[in-house]
């Protein structure tokens, strides 16, 4: 699930998902909380949403765009448990030096901080290659699928069971 700053700031997110996880449908959760609480920051309703998150079970990740909120400095504020290299940086990926410069100290940091890392958007085996060499095993993009309706994942699972 991907959030924007606006949803923390103007919406009842908080009480929109844990209406969503009492509902019998979701299922219920139990993820695993392996990270610290960090300081309060200069966005005090974020940092309580992201902790009542926390204690509710549900750890988010924090995508590295480089602009505005999710910038470098927010990872020591939030509690996130991932980081998220964003599909920019994967795009031109390994032809361009500076991208992947960039993707190899993303990985870096996460590494150093101990959080779990994703790509976005790889679209080719060179990307996914690539990735992967620098300490980034889980990516996500066309390469591996395309988004589809519920009906048809769940098929796809069970052809995959079977």
């Amino acid at each position: 699930m991907n959030l924007s700053m606006r949803q923390f700031m103007q919406n009842d997110l908080l009480a929109a998902v844990r209406r969503i996880l009492e509902e019998p449908a979701a299922g219920g959760l139990d993820q695993a909380r392996n990270h610290g609480k960090p300081a309060a920051g200069r966005q005090p309703r974020i940092l309580a949403t992201l902790d009542a998150f926390d204690e509710m079970g549900l750890a988010f990740p924090s995508m590295i765009s480089g602009t505005g909120y999710s910038a470098l400095s927010y990872l020591s504020r939030f509690p996130v448990s991932q980081i998220k290299i964003d599909r920019s940086f994967v795009r031109d990926i390994p032809a361009d030096p500076e991208k992947s410069e960039l993707v190899k100290a993303i990985v870096s940091i996460a590494h150093a901080l101990n959080l779990e890392l994703v790509a976005e958007g790889v679209e080719t085996v060179e990307q996914a290659e690539y990735l992967n060499r620098q300490g980034c095993p889980l990516a996500q993009g066309y390469l591996y699928g395309k988004p589809m309706p519920q009906a048809s994942f769940e098929a796809l699972l069970a052809e995959q069971k079977a």
